[in-house]
C-alpha cells in the first residue's frame, strides 16, 4: 500500500508509475520519429490532477536515460507570467534560460556556450 502515490508528486518512481506503458511507448515512438522526419504535433489534454505533468516528466526521464536532451519548460514559472507582464521578449528569455540550464545539467556546456554566442 505504501507504493500508491498520494498527493501530487510530479516525480514518481517506477513502482508508483504504473498502468501507462502503452501510452508511454506510443508517445516515445512519436517523439523518436523526430530523428528521421518532421516532428509530430502532440496535444496532451486532461482535467486538472489526472497526471499530465507526471506523465511528461516520466517520458523526460526515460528519454534522458536514452541519451536525449529534453527541455521541460513550464511557462507559468516565468517571472513575466507571475508579474502579469508577459511579452514575446520575456517569454523568449525564459525559454533561452531553460534551454541553457538543460544543456548545462546534461553536461553540454559546449552547446550552451555556442547557443549563447549564436543568440546574442
Amino acid at each position: 500500500m505504501n507504493k500508491i502515490p498520494w498527493g501530487n508528486n510530479e516525480n514518481l518512481d517506477n513502482d508508483q508509475f504504473f498502468n501507462r506503458s502503452i501510452e508511454l511507448n506510443h508517445l516515445k515512438q512519436m517523439l523518436l520519429t523526430t530523428q528521421d522526419e518532421t516532428p509530430p504535433n502532440i496535444l496532451l489534454t486532461g482535467i486538472r490532477g489526472v497526471g499530465k505533468t507526471v506523465f511528461l516528466k516520466k517520458i523526460k526521464r526515460e528519454l534522458e536515460d536514452d541519451g536525449f536532451l529534453v527541455i521541460y519548460i513550464n511557462f507559468s514559472q516565468a517571472e513575466c507570467f507571475r508579474r502579469k507582464k508577459m511579452s514575446i521578449n520575456a517569454l523568449m528569455q525564459f525559454y533561452f534560460k531553460k534551454t541553457l540550464s538543460s544543456c548545462n545539467n546534461n553536461i553540454l556546456e559546449n552547446a550552451s556556450e555556442k547557443l549563447k554566442k549564436y543568440l546574442k
